[in-house]
């Protein structure tokens, strides 16, 4: 009984502030003033956070923001048509050039099996399907470009992933709106997370009928800093989340409040947030990351100051002077900006000098800087001007070049996988919970076609398969290297030409390619038909039969070793059997050959005279 007293008093303790910490152990219909008390004081200590990620909004977009909010993320401190200032904005350049490096790929999320039969295989193969499909209908790799972009300019991106009705959402968190105790986050794993985010009111209402009388009395968010009066009638809204102490403890929690009213209250399980997140680089202690344009603001800085020196020596130095002696011209309003003008003097000449605006170190320091801040991102200025190195006009030697430059993104680029592989897993555990209460299905593009995939035929427990990331394509990306690359396989005589043709896909040729491909398709179509739906399809003449047989071929002995059933495997048989037998029907018979006589010569049929052309005109016989 003493044991169970010391809990509840350690449960109700509060901070030294007056603040109940413990938000999630609280009664729902209070736990809306310790969330936000707890909101309140995360911002009050992490001014500097939030000025932070101002400060690096501004170098990216070279522009003055006053803030985040409703109120303040549109607008700055002053007008560029007030600012005449010449900048180099280094920091958007290199950022923008990274993206395009890293965030041009794709990484595709694959389920591989260990030591499982063909019907184990089979369902792995179908829940790459499955999960491409989702990721198409959630625009997930749209959404990710942005959020690495973030990671870069803040030094963390963050996405979300939530249900939404009988299916799921994710959508970019910009990094301000997530609040993480300092101290919790010490070492990157902080238990609470809270996220406040500004929300239209009658959606709120929508989303929360019972509470509407709260929401409609609750203040709205442009009165939080009566600058302007907006037109969108917005409600900040603190959504929390607690993860569970332990396996039996039961003190996870989920919160949605406002300022006046908890509008949602539920227990949590997941060991997780649902959030994922990517850092341009992880710093030695704490939560958050540092980006890229962290790492450059000095040298931006240091621009900025040079650039604005050069600019001011111009304008004040470069106009040319007059040197003239005291008393020589006899009308000083001669010197003027007119052409061919008539100047009298008398003595000494008049000199007219254009002094130096400013030393040539200065613009090579500016040069240099500029070179450095490419180096320290780990791009070559070649790439952001998306320029060639001259000599390199092969395509391994440019796959080479890029393979070389690419290494400095070796770990960035792990991330970057890292951030897809986390959000299949969360998508996997959602779509099993949402399958409890909706059916969940999609529909996957495979190759040309289209079906539709339900979650209940695929769903695999976690121990009997393991995830990896691979890029969308193995292939170059120019269309240079594409070819030198195909070219390569079918010189080497991995693949023939039909196969090649099916891998360079050019969209130029996109319609060209697809009636060159035709046979591969409808073959293909065919032997996943047999396997999966044990329906015999039957060759047809007009196809490239031997093409059809090699791919049959091939098929077989992989489904033979991957434990096929009998039944499917004998139908893949009888494919490859007609194949050979159309084929052979095919076959030109062979001319029999007429037996040569003793001594009797062969005839050369080019050596053979030929007869006189018989015409109407001229009478036989040249009669």
């Amino acid at each position: 009984m003493a044991e169970n007293n010391v809990i509840v008093e350690y449960h109700n303790k509060v901070n030294f502030n007056g603040i109940k910490n413990k938000w999630w152990l609280e009664k729902a219909e209070n736990q809306f003033e310790s969330i936000n008390a707890v909101i309140s004081h995360i911002d009050d200590s992490q001014v500097y956070r939030q000025t932070a990620f101002l400060k690096h909004a501004r170098l990216y977009h070279n522009l003055e923001l006053l803030g985040f909010n409703p109120n303040t993320h549109a607008k700055i401190s002053e007008y560029p048509t007030m600012n005449n200032r010449v900048t180099f904005n280094v920091v958007k350049s290199c950022v923008d050039t990274v993206q395009s490096k890293i965030a041009k790929h794709k990484p595709r999320p694959v389920f591989l099996t260990e030591d499982g039969d063909w019907s184990l295989q089979r369902k792995a193969k179908l829940l790459t399907q499955y999960l491409e499909g989702l990721f198409y209908g959630m625009d997930v790799y749209t959404k990710g470009k942005s959020v690495f972009r973030d990671g870069e300019v803040f030094g963390t991106g963050i996405m979300k992933l939530y249900p939404c009705g009988n299916k799921i959402e994710c959508e970019r968190v910009l990094p301000s709106e997530i609040k993480v105790d300092d101290a919790e986050g010490m070492y990157g794993c902080p238990r609470q997370l809270h996220q406040t985010k500004y929300v239209s009111r009658d959606v709120l209402i929508d989303m929360f009928p019972d509470k509407a009388h709260e929401i409609i009395s609750c203040q709205s968010a442009d009165n939080a800093d009566m600058v302007f009066y907006q037109i969108a009638d917005l409600v900040e809204v603190n959504e929390s989340w607690h993860l569970p102490s332990g396996e039996d403890a039961g003190d996870g929690s989920h919160c949605i409040v406002i300022e006046n009213a908890t509008l949602l209250s539920e227990p949590y399980e997941k060991d997780y947030f649902p959030f994922v997140f990517i850092r341009w680089t992880d710093r030695l202690i704490g939560f958050w990351g540092q980006g890229l344009a962290e790492e450059l603001l000095g040298i931006q800085l240091e621009l900025n100051k040079l650039l604005r020196l050069v600019q001011t020596a111009i304008h004040l130095v470069s106009n040319p002077r007059v040197m003239v002696e005291d008393g020589t011209i006899t009308n000083l309003q001669h010197i003027n900006n007119e052409i061919a003008g008539i100047l009298k003097y008398r003595g000494t000449k008049p000199e007219f000098v254009t002094p130096t605006a400013i030393s040539a170190e200065v613009y090579a320091h500016i040069e240099n800087l500029y070179r450095k801040a490419y180096e320290i991102s780990g791009v070559s200025m070649l790439s952001a001007n998306s320029a060639k190195p001259e000599g390199l006009d092969s395509g391994k030697a440019l796959r080479e070049f890029q393979d070389i430059e690419s290494d400095r993104f070796q770990i960035v680029g792990q991330a970057y996988e890292d951030f897809y592989m986390n959000i299949a897993k969360i998508c996997i555990d959602m779509t099993r919970d949402l399958n409890k209460k909706h059916k969940q299905s999609v529909k996957s593009v495979n190759g040309k076609f289209i079906k539709q995939i339900k979650w209940s035929e695929i769903d695999l427990d976690e121990s009997n398969y393991v995830m990896k990331v691979f890029p969308t394509s193995a292939l170059p990306s120019t269309p240079a290297g594409k070819l030198s690359s195909v070219t390569e396989l079918v010189q080497a005589g991995f693949i023939d030409r039909d196969m090649a043709m099916s891998l360079l896909d050019f969209p130029d040729l996109e319609a060209f390619n697809s009636l060159q491909n035709a046979s591969v398709d409808i073959t293909k179509k065919m032997i996943e038909v047999m396997t999966e739906e044990g329906i015999y399809e039957t060759p047809e003449p007009e196809m490239n039969l031997e093409l059809a047989k090699n791919m049959a071929q091939n098929a077989y002995l992989k489904y033979r070793t991957n434990g096929l059933e009998e039944e499917r495997l004998d139908l893949l048989r009888r494919f490859i059997q007609d194949c050979k037998d159309m084929m052979k029907m095919a076959m030109p018979e062979p001319q029999p050959q007429i037996p040569m006589g003793a001594g009797q010569m062969p005839v050369d049929p080019m050596a053979t005279p030929m007869a006189n052309p018989v015409s109407d005109i001229l009478p036989i016989g040249g009669q």
